[in-house]
């Protein structure tokens, strides 16, 4: 009977542990990082998820799915988010769409991103996503995206590394050194650029990274550890006798402790979250552990393998009926810094990996001791047994008020006094059983002078990946916080608690996000097939650099040239391009047989825009496609089947489809002799010939507009040669210099091979218009082409 007996109770021990792991499983863990506000300058400004009130961003506070930022006139912030830092110039809205440990997506809706991706873990996506499109990083590198104030342009700039853009069933790939700027979420209408010269955005954005790449304190810590670049600055490392590797903060007093400069805020799905005054107050509070050594508070950073798992605040609380210390009003909280091999208790409920993570990753601690703790924790049994290193150390408890605490008062200026006997006898606690009001969700800051206009974040913006739902405000989570005082929500709280829009408040993610998916395979652009890709131009730098600089350096360091003047003007901005009323209205033409149905780059007029006066703009994107297109035949002969068929003939006008069906390819069918005298007029053969600066001051165009015989200039270009007079060579090879690099290369190199396959009347109506044509853009374009063929 008792062997009986002792088999029913083993069977149904197992039986409450297969249902109590069942349980555990379930849970839905936090994320194991979030962003740090770690700059701001000027006034920027902080909306907590869920809420529309805006309050001036207190440095060191962790950013969640659901928080926005606005930086005003003159401001600047950055954020830092494990392996990967955002960096947003002014004017810039700025909303966290998405942070777990997978995705990271974001969203502008106007203004200036800097995006610098340091490691890209496989499966990791950073995404930032725009009214136009979403841009998705495929490499390690640095990213710039800019968006015009009105929500109606984006332009993206790859200075190191890949990333694709997503628009409504279409891709386009984004490679080094390019710059591309969308006007249409089909990415049908899209202009490409030089890379320009940096402005002072990029130079901040170059100093603020040359501190993670430089910094002494990466070598002792993990490398998505948020925060450690701010340590060399105020303090220093030494090795201690069993802890191994500690950094000394080196500007405190002599009565510093640990989470005493600063306050506590409330952030679900964790609960009570420290915020740290100092400038270096991230790193050593949210991860690691404290130890005092000789009367001098230290940290240990957790171990310098894996990847690092955030905290909330790595502290135990202390209170009760025993902890007896005067104050105003309310009752008395107080805590002290977990120490070396202690254990960390969430507030929240997690899983029994997640438990173990958070606390492995943070301290050399023994499993099974994580293992017997968890299993109290999951039962809530009683825990007040724990052992704790820094309980008994002088001065490591903290008390304030319950009033200065649930209210994010600053501790420094209303902490109380613990003597010895108070903290003897206190109780300690994992959870400060207060429960939050509005005051701790929104923080210390105080109203904001700068909030942005509501219609900013209003705006529709495009989605590759389909972000979570809007965080619920904190008047929908009240009622819940309110049963369960100092416990945060978890994640299967926050999801219970349905957000409902108010009148005026930001839409749901499904009304406002537009989720555009992988897009169609044949819909995928590639750089190779960007109208304005950079060549070998020979007035072109080193490829991916700009004009006399040099390329990106991929290692990400401070790249050379990246101080150098600023350019007036940047193109990226807004402004810096054509204005829609200056763009001719963009028609998609059939797609080239010979890609294998990709879309093709969109017909664009690439009429020089007037009334540019900065000297940074032979890099705008009219100007690039110019020089591109002129000597294009010279140094890409490969590939003169595709570019020029694209390129010229979309800058055409309304014949495009046709000139697009009629590519070079059936020229050399039709005529044979074509192809071989192209291949035996070489570039040398061209620079060198004597009567070319004859020919650049009898422009075709002039001699075309004023004389009638116009079919003997006709005669004198390459192509009219071929076919009337094979002898020709020396007329050919001089003639392309002046037609392509005088006119549009779009009007001149088209406009000829459909007169080679018509008949001879139509050439001629078809050259005066092309004449035509081309005296309307010469005075425009006299100047800078004038200035090129000196350059040649």
């Amino acid at each position: 009977m008792s062997m009986l007996m002792r088999f029913a109770a083993i069977l149904g021990g197992a039986l409450l542990a297969v249902v109590a792991a069942s349980a555990h499983a379930e849970y839905v863990d936090p994320p194991s990082r979030v962003a740090r506000l770690s700059f701001t300058r000027g006034e920027v400004s902080f909306s907590p998820a869920g809420e529309d009130s805006w309050v001036n961003a207190t440095r060191n506070r962790p950013l969640i799915r659901g928080d926005r930022l606005w930086a005003d006139r003159g401001a600047r912030a950055e954020l830092q988010a494990g392996n990967a830092t955002f960096r947003i110039d002014e004017g810039t809205s700025f909303q966290i769409l998405n942070l777990d440990d997978r995705t990271a997506q974001v969203e502008v809706t106007q203004g200036t991103l800097n995006l610098r991706v340091r490691r890209l873990y496989e499966g990791q996506i950073f995404e930032v996503d725009t009214p136009t499109l979403a841009f998705v990083v495929s490499r390690p590198g640095e990213y710039r995206i800019d968006v015009d104030s009105r929500g109606r342009h984006t332009t993206v700039a790859v200075w190191d590394g890949d990333g694709e853009a997503h628009g409504e069933r279409a891709n386009f790939r984004i490679r080094e050194g390019e710059a591309i700027r969308f006007y249409d979420t089909r990415l049908q209408d899209y202009e490409t650029f030089d890379i320009p010269r940096p402005d002072d955005f990029d130079r901040f954005c170059a100093e603020r990274e040359d501190r993670f790449e430089r910094s002494v304190s990466r070598q002792y810590v993990s490398e998505d550890l948020i925060g450690y670049s701010d340590l060399d600055e105020y303090g220093s490392w030494s090795a201690v006798s069993d802890y191994g590797n500690v950094w000394f903060p080196s500007r405190v007093s002599s009565s510093w402790a640990p989470y005493r400069d600063g306050h506590w805020i409330w952030q679900d799905p964790w609960g009570w979250t420290w915020v740290d005054d100092a400038d270096w107050g991230f790193a050593p509070f949210h991860y690691g552990r404290w130890v005092n050594v000789r009367n001098r508070w230290g940290w240990i950073p957790g171990p310098r393998g894996g990847r690092s798992v955030y905290a909330p605040a790595l502290v135990a609380f202390v209170g009760g009926s025993g902890f007896n210390i005067s104050i105003s009003s309310g009752r008395p909280i107080g805590w002290f810094p977990l120490g070396p091999r202690d254990v960390f208790v969430p507030s929240y409920r997690t899983s029994r990996n997640y438990f173990t993570s958070i606390n492995v990753s943070n301290t050399v601690i023994n499993n099974t001791y994580i293992t017997n703790v968890y299993n109290d924790y999951s039962s809530n049994r009683n825990m007040r047994a724990l052992n704790y290193h820094n309980r008994a150390v002088a001065g490591a408890i903290t008390a304030v008020s319950s009033d200065t605490f649930v209210n994010s008062r600053s501790v420094r200026q209303q902490m109380v006094a613990v003597n010895r006997d108070a903290a003897a006898r206190a109780e300690v606690s994992q959870v400060a059983a207060f429960a939050p009001n509005m005051r701790s969700v929104v923080g210390s800051g105080r109203a904001a002078t700068s909030a942005p206009q509501r219609e900013i974040f209003d705006r529709a913006v495009v989605a590759r990946t389909a972000p979570p739902a809007p965080v619920a405000s904190f008047n929908q989570r009240e009622a819940v916080l309110q049963r369960t005082p100092g416990r945060g929500m978890g994640m299967e709280g926050m999801e219970s608690v349905q957000r409902t829009p108010r009148p005026g408040a930001q839409t749901a993610a499904p009304e406002r996000v537009r989720v555009v998916g992988a897009g169609d395979a044949g819909n995928v652009r590639t750089a190779d097939s960007a109208p304005g890709r950079r060549g070998t131009d020979r007035n072109a730098g080193p490829e991916g650099g700009l004009r006399g600089e040099t390329a990106p350096d991929r290692g990400g360091a401070l790249r050379e040239g990246r101080g150098a003047t600023p350019a007036q003007g940047n193109p990226l901005r807004e402004g810096g391009g054509v204005s829609p009323s200056e763009r001719a209205p963009v028609r998609q033409a059939p797609a080239d047989a010979g890609r294998g149905g990709s879309l093709t780059p969109p017909e664009r007029d690439f009429t020089r825009p007037t009334g540019r006066t900065s000297p940074e703009r032979v890099e705008t994107p009219r100007g690039r496609v110019e020089r591109e297109a002129e000597t294009a035949p010279n140094r890409d002969m490969p590939q003169r089947q595709e570019q020029p068929a694209q390129r010229f003939e979309r800058r055409e006008a309304p014949t495009q489809p046709v000139q697009r069906e009629e590519t070079p390819r059936f020229e050399r069918r039709e005529a044979p002799p074509q192809p071989v005298q192209r291949q035996e007029t070489p570039r040398f053969e061209r620079r060198e010939a004597p009567p070319q600066p004859v020919q650049r001051e009898e422009t075709p165009r002039f001699e075309r507009r004023e004389a009638p015989p116009q079919p003997v200039q006709r005669q004198e270009t390459p192509r009219f040669e071929r076919r009337e007079a094979p002898p020709q060579p020396v007329q050919r090879q001089e003639a392309p210099r002046v037609e392509r690099r005088e006119a549009p290369p779009p009007v001149q190199q088209e406009a000829p091979r459909v007169e080679r396959r018509e008949a001879p009347p139509p050439q001629d109506k078809r050259g005066d218009d092309n004449s035509d044509d081309r005296g309307r853009r010469s005075s425009d374009d006299g100047g800078n082409n004038g200035r090129r063929r000196r350059d040649e």
